[in-house]
């Protein structure tokens, strides 16, 4: 999807009715995105993750929101560890250019 007002209000809209207990992001880009996630992890109280393979953002910016980042491929058996060892419900926002494959490799993992 291509970043507007819709995007953003998409989150916002999605934030505000459901609980997620984490934020993760497969695909950082120029970190606009990640940055709206780490603003709702402060509101929120939980942990923002993106993953990129590429770093193309500020990493100041990411940093000072909390937010992780992880430096590597997003079909990693790290990140598969990752998304399988949370507790509770996430937010698996699957952004990294590959969405059929990504769906197809996270959705079954997610609770």
């Amino acid at each position: 999807m291509q970043h507007n007002f819709w995007l953003y209000a998409i989150v916002d809209r999605v934030m505000r009715e459901t609980s997620p207990s984490a934020i993760i992001e497969l695909g950082t880009g120029a970190g606009a995105l990640s940055s709206v996630f780490g603003l709702w992890g402060i509101v929120r109280r939980i942990p923002v993750t993106t993953i990129d393979s590429t770093m193309r953002h500020n990493p100041t910016i990411l940093q000072k929101l909390g937010v992780e980042y992880r430096q590597q491929d997003i079909f990693s058996p790290e990140v598969r560890n990752l998304i399988e060892g949370q507790s509770g419900p996430i937010w698996l926002f699957c952004d990294g250019g590959c969405k059929r494959k990504e769906l197809a490799e996270y959705a079954p993992l997610l609770k």
